[in-house]
């Protein structure tokens, strides 16, 4: 049974409403294929979708006029771009790069080493910085590559770009990202 989402049943007007629940019963599917390209996680594709919805509410008018080959694109538009905002939220709200649990700060260095694990605190808060301090879509590459594990096929189909320029990107990133924090590195 398919279930419309609240923000369809609460169109007031009677023809919108039909409209809005023809258009999502037809490319639900493609919606959520297009979400789960982004996320893994049900709850983060409902999220994308149903704030999808919400974007093509605004726009009924505008999608009224279009041809199905214009739907299908502008669909599609949105929900990446509902999932972009949806990535980049999460993101700002706490997700952090190479974030190290005590646990793993115990095991790196030896336990003995207290020094040690001072100096490698200091490194990857240096590391943190550097990579906090790249442009946001090279943060969003590194992060999908590294912690997210999409390969480079999938980040390109999310960005809209070829798979050998992502890796272009990623190598460019690192070796910057290399002489950023080992100052006068050899790359």
């Amino acid at each position: 049974m398919l279930i419309i989402p609240v923000a369809i049943l609460a169109i007031e007007s009677e023809d919108d409403r039909s409209f809005m629940t023809g258009i999502y019963t037809k490319y639900r599917a493609l919606m959520l294929k297009v979400a789960w390209s982004f996320f893994d996680a049900k709850p983060d594709v409902e999220d994308i979708v149903t704030e999808s919805c919400v974007a093509l509410i605004r726009k009924i008018d505008r999608l009224k006029t279009m041809t199905d080959n214009e739907m299908r694109r502008y669909i599609v538009i949105t929900v990446k771009n509902t999932a972009t905002n949806l990535w980049n939220k999460k993101h700002r709200e706490g997700i952090k790069f190479l974030s190290i649990d005590e646990e793993v700060l115990e095991q790196l260095p030896d336990e003995s080493s207290f020094e040690g694990k001072i100096l490698f605190e200091e490194e990857l808060n240096h590391v943190r910085n550097a990579i906090h301090g790249l442009p946001e879509r090279e943060q969003r590459i590194l992060q999908m590559k590294f912690m997210d594990g999409k390969n480079d096929r999938e980040i390109g189909m999310i960005l809209g770009t070829t798979e050998s320029n992502v890796r272009k990107i990623i190598e460019r990133t690192r070796k910057r990202l290399k002489l950023t924090v080992y100052k006068g590195a050899v790359v």
